[in-house]
């Protein structure tokens, strides 16, 4: 990796959707524009807006290909289909997929893809090539030294870092191989001898002449001095290296896109020598026996090919036998789709078709395919043939310039229906033994034809826009299917809208909706609507024209979340209803619901019989009887998160909540549960390993899949609003979760369940389980004192809640293993046990079915990373063999991310380095399953762990009241033995060590350290640093001797005060000086006939406040005259 060239790692992308087992990525031209005139008497397309219309595409900056045989190919580049052209076939190249194709200027397009593929530059991390960034000196060095050399992952470069070729190049720097190899090549130059400005932007002029240098160019200095940069220019510009460069950007900072178009281009171009004689020539004409850089470090050759719809493609490929012919096993790096010369939608004229082509009377088609299938009929096209029409509304033509004229491409776009999703399986090995495909209803014909598609990106029931490609040449092969399948590429999901036809035509290809006319694409064949003026479902095609109509989805399923009466002539039920599909809220108007029995702790909840499709009535206040709704949320707690429903919509709008399909009478006459349209179970468990709803007694209730909607109600809220409901599909993502209460659906009736809705799940329903901390940061309840932190909780990253003093310990004990227990009630963290040698085989039934070890003694890893031992001399030997499936490998150690790594180290070096070890294997066998290996903080020794938990610790903030050294002492030694207590250490003895806490001042707050001493049975070991935020109060002796000598500090004397009351407010403010003093009030009593200037005695009353609390006393003075 290169930090330079913003960490550039190839991150190889999933293909669209479609079943091509050969994708190439369609690089199209630049954005349509609608021809300037129609052609005398032809007719215009209708149906405004939504009508797909007629469009131009012509070729610009076109080039030839390299090649000598097959077609001439006008390439404009894009990586975005434009509307008109080919939104059918969003097909990638073979390695590069940027998530920011749309941000690539077109004709720099094939140079980034080609580039890419054969790794002279990389995308980012996230997937993007990030085209229009600006790239530096340095970046461009590392594009040049991979060209030049054909190192392309960089294994050599580490040769040339230590070159001192410039003062601002260090061989430390990640650079630095690669400028100091074009400096000592001369494919670089510095701003001076000794700097090379290798963080600063790079200008066009500047990249062309670094590439020009490794073509063999600027042997005589010539891309030096005064004019440089237009003889690097012209010297470009003669070989056609700027062919689709504006000169304008050259002297601007190069962006990506921009360098790799000049680098393409100058690899693609022969490499020269230069001699006194003859000047530049060609190696190739030198009979050196290489012609470019790119033949000669990739042996990059090109082929005119063609895609499997017969489009014109450009294959750039691997030439490893070295006779420039494409042969089918040679690599290739890209392939590159020619832009059509013209492209249409619509039924056209030959005559406007003749007009986008620049035909002036005639030319020829020489060949046809239609969705794959090829015709070598020729068909003449004449330039004034205005009533000899083409295509169909939504057919895609495309024309391609060839040999002896044009070729015509001819797409059909149908309308289709995912029926199911098929999960990808695997052997124990992990090796495919059936590709993730779905099953598509076609709608080639009114009733469809089923195809099977590679691939997962859709859902069951979506309704998508595809391309059949009927050349049975084309089939594709899917894994765990014996024959080849059609080729069907999905284009995109089908836009709908619903709505109900206002006019209905006859012999007519459209349809008035809403009032609304579409036009009908001329494979619109699934028409349920026909006649019908109710509102159905209607669906487009990339063009804007009618596809197709089904009746309207009237049912979905939805969890009622609340429930509420609008007051008005008349009134109506409003539900709030949480979809089980996308997780939104939406409301509607109840018409009627089923009746639903929420457990009450007594009894267990049940589909009220009884109840079946009751009426809401309105009810002034707090009911709790089924049917009855109030005014206020308030009125209707029962309602709250009650069930999930089929949420069946009526023409008028309403609803009606169906849990239950049907009732009937039993033997004693009692109305009962017929079916059910929701099932209802309690106590069971989701298990996220076999996918599977478990009953108590551990047989299966029902089966999951990846696609199963989850709604989780957890038991944290608001007073006003106590539940938050969250969405999760399948269950890779959902936390474990035993004993709770859901409600289930399998709507289609295919064996696997579609919704699942958890109704009494609290976050804290978990089991005994290990706990492992990766970092202190926490979200922070302040009402509940309660925080929130992501760790690692059997191996996986979750979020769970700890209290005060369970966070206190979690956060003082990072990167190691706890043992953590669960508030039934709240879900709160409510015990950690440092898992340590003294315990680890004592824990062994605290976390169900597993044992745990810390590892202390001789600690292999055997060479095929399968099998791991600990050799300790109290336990004795203990091994454990990886678990195939399943096993985590969790570290906070820098450098020791595997189980390779950590086979490096022995018992020794672990001590050494202070790594800590936990092996977590399954209870049961000989050699034990290990399923989860940690990897943190070593514990401080064996027999003293209990020292890590006070090492360093903060104890928080201990109050006392006039506090001595003693006091003190013990209040340390208290919130020591706490702090152990809530890690897990019962049996120890704390006392203060040698260096003892010092008191703070009465009235004071200040920190105080000091060394706790602790024997947990093997002898005293010191913790250092622990620490305490005291606060030393006043008790009302102290703090009325404190306010005295205060007053008494305010000497009384006529000479600084002249009156009374200047004493009075002199000795105010002495007092308020004392810590947590708010106010002070001083009365004067006589106790002489004197005056103050004569030398009085007086008694002085005090009333001060002191945080909070009011104390009165009083004193004297004697005035000194």
């Amino acid at each position: 990796m290169s930090p330079g060239i913003g960490c550039w790692i190839s991150r190889p992308q999933p293909f669209p959707q479609q079943a091509d087992v050969h994708p190439i990525r369609t690089v199209p031209g630049t954005e349509p524009s609608v021809p300037g005139t129609f052609c005398a008497e032809t007719p215009r397309p209708i149906g405004g807006d939504s009508v797909g219309t007629q469009w131009e595409t012509r070729g610009k900056n076109a080039w030839l290909s390299l090649g000598t045989k097959g077609f001439p190919q006008k390439k404009v580049l894009s990586l975005v289909l434009c509307v008109a052209m080919l939104l059918s076939v969003m097909v990638m190249g073979t390695g590069a997929a940027f998530t920011d194709e749309d941000d690539f200027s077109p004709q720099y397009a094939e140079a980034a893809e080609v580039l890419t593929n054969l790794k002279v530059m990389q995308g980012y991390d996230d997937g993007s090539f990030l085209p229009q960034r600006n790239i530096t000196r340095a970046q461009v060095a590392t594009l040049i030294y991979r060209a030049a050399t054909g190192d392309v992952t960089d294994s050599q470069t580490d040769i040339y870092s230590d070159y001192d070729k410039f003062d601002d190049v260090q061989s430390t720097d990640w650079f630095a191989g690669y400028v100091n190899y074009c400096g000592n090549a001369e494919l670089i130059k510095g701003f001076t001898p000794t700097t090379f400005g290798p963080n600063k932007n790079v200008t066009g002029y500047q990249v062309l002449a670094m590439i020009l240098r490794a073509v063999g160019y600027d042997q005589n200095d010539e891309f030096t001095g005064s004019g440089w940069e237009i003889r690097t220019a012209s010297t470009a510009e003669s070989l056609g290296i700027l062919d689709n460069v504006q000169d304008a950007t050259l002297g601007q900072p190069a962006t990506r896109e921009l360098v790799a178009e000049m680098l393409f281009q100058a690899i693609q171009k022969d490499m020269v020598t230069y001699t006194p004689a003859f000047g530049y020539q060609t190696d190739k004409a030198l009979k050196l026996g290489q012609t470019s850089l790119g033949y000669k470090n990739f042996k990059l050759a090109d082929a005119d090919d063609e895609d499997v719809w017969g489009r014109p493609t450009t294959k750039w490929y691997k030439d490893s036998d070295k006779d420039l012919k494409y042969d089918s096993d040679e690599t290739v790096y890209a392939e590159i789709t020619a832009t059509p010369d013209a492209s249409f939608n619509v039924e056209t004229s030959e005559c406007d078709i003749c007009e986008a082509l620049g035909v002036k009377k005639t030319t020829t088609v020489v060949d046809t395919y239609t969705n794959g299938v090829k015709d070598t009929k020729d068909v003449t096209y004449t330039a004034t043939a205005t009533k000899s029409m083409v295509g169909a509304q939504g057919r895609q033509l495309e024309y391609y310039e060839v040999d002896g004229g044009y070729r015509l491409v001819v797409i059909d776009t149908y309308l289709a229906k995912v029926d199911s999703v098929k999960d990808e399986k695997t052997d124990a090995k992990g090796h495919v033994t059936s590709d993730a495909y779905m099953n598509l209803t076609v709608y080639t014909n009114y009733a469809g034809v089923d195809y099977v598609v590679k691939g997962d990106d859709y859902a069951k029931g979506d309704y998508v826009l595809v391309n059949v490609n009927k050349d049975t040449d084309n089939n594709v092969k899917i894994v765990g299917f014996t024959a080849k399948q059609p080729l069907v590429e999905i284009v995109s999901k089908a836009e709908s809208f619903d709505g109900a036809q206002s006019k209905l035509w006859r012999n007519s290809n459209k349809h008035t909706i809403a009032d609304k006319d579409y036009t009908d694409a001329v494979e619109f064949n699934h028409d349920e609507a026909q006649k019908s003026t109710i509102k159905f479902t209607w669906f487009l095609d990339q063009f804007g024209n009618l596809i197709g109509s089904v009746a309207l989805d009237r049912s979905n399923y939805a969890v009622l979340k609340d429930i509420i009466w609008n007051v008005g002539r008349p009134g109506s039920a409003e539900a709030t209803l949480i979809s089980m599909v996308d997780g939104k809220e939406y409301t509607a108007t109840v018409d009627t619901f089923d009746g639903f029995s929420a457990k009450d702790g007594q009894t267990a909840g049940y589909w009220m019989a009884d109840k079946n499709d009751e009426d809401p009535y309105h009810t002034s206040s707090s009911r709790n009887t089924f049917g009855y709704v109030g005014e206020e949320l308030s009125d209707n707690d029962m309602y709250r998160g009650l069930a999930m429903y089929r949420v069946d919509t009526n023409d008028d709008g309403t609803v009606n909540l169906e849990g239950i399909e049907s009732v009937k009478k039993n033997d004693q006459n009692k109305i009962v549960v017929d079916k059910l349209y929701v099932n209802y179970v309690e106590n069971v468990s989701v298990d996220v390993k076999t996918s599977a709803i478990v009953k108590p007694n551990g047989s299966e209730e029902a089966s999951l899949t990846k696609s199963t909607n989850f709604i989780i109600r957890d038991g944290k809220g608001t007073k006003a609003d106590p539940f938050t409901y969250e969405l999760k599909t399948g269950t890779k993502e959902l936390p474990a979760m035993k004993n709770v209460d859901l409600f289930y659906v399998d709507s289609d009736k295919d064996g696997f369940v579609d919704f699942v809705y958890v109704v009494d799940y609290i976050s804290a329903t978990l089991d005994p389980s290990y706990v492992f901390a990766y970092t202190t940061e926490a979200s922070e309840d302040f009402d509940a004192d309660i925080f929130t932190v992501n760790v690692y909780v059997n191996g996986e990253k979750q979020d769970i809640d700890f209290n005060a003093a369970t966070y206190k310990t979690l956060k003082n004990n990072l990167n190691k293993l706890f043992v953590a227990e669960f508030n039934e009630t709240t879900g709160v963290v409510k015990s950690l046990t440092l898992v340590t040698e003294a315990n680890d085989v004592s824990l062994a039934d605290k976390v169900e079915d597993t044992v745990v070890d810390y590892v202390t003694g001789d600690f292999t890893v055997s060479n095929d990373n399968e099998t791991i031992k600990n050799v300790e001399t109290t336990d004795g030997t203990m091994t454990y063999v990886v678990a195939e499936n399943g096993f985590k490998f969790v570290s906070t150690v820098n450098g020791y991310d595997s189980l390779a790594d950590l086979a490096k180290l022995d018992a020794k070096d672990l001590k050494t380095l202070g790594i800590g070890v936990w092996v977590v294997a399954e209870k049961d066998g000989t050699h034990k399953q290990a399923t989860t290996v940690y990897v943190g903080d070593r514990l401080t020794s064996t027999a003293t762990s209990a020292v890590d938990v006070l090492n360093n610790l903060d104890l928080g903030t201990i109050t006392l009241t006039d506090a001595t050294q003693d006091t003190l002492n013990d209040a340390f030694v208290d919130a020591a033995k706490k702090a152990l207590s809530d890690a897990g250490y019962s049996d120890v003895t704390v006392k203060i060590g040698s260096t003892k806490p010092t008191v703070p001042a009465i009235g004071t707050t200040a920190t105080a350290w000091a060394q706790i001493d602790v024997n947990d049975g093997d002898g005293y070991v010191t913790a250092n640093g622990v620490h305490v935020s005291v606060v030393n109060n006043y008790s009302e002796t102290s703090l009325k001797a404190a306010v005295k000598a205060k007053i008494d500090s305010v000497e009384a004397k006529k000479a600084t005060y002249a009156t009374k009351e200047a004493w009075i407010a002199a000795a105010e403010n002495a007092v308020k000086t004392i810590d947590g003093m708010t106010s002070c009030t001083l009365t004067l009593t006589p106790t002489s006939q004197l005056g103050w200037s004569d030398g009085a005695t007086y008694d002085v009353a005090y009333s001060v406040v002191y945080k909070t609390v009011t104390y009165t006393g009083t004193t004297s003075i004697s005035v000194v005259a």
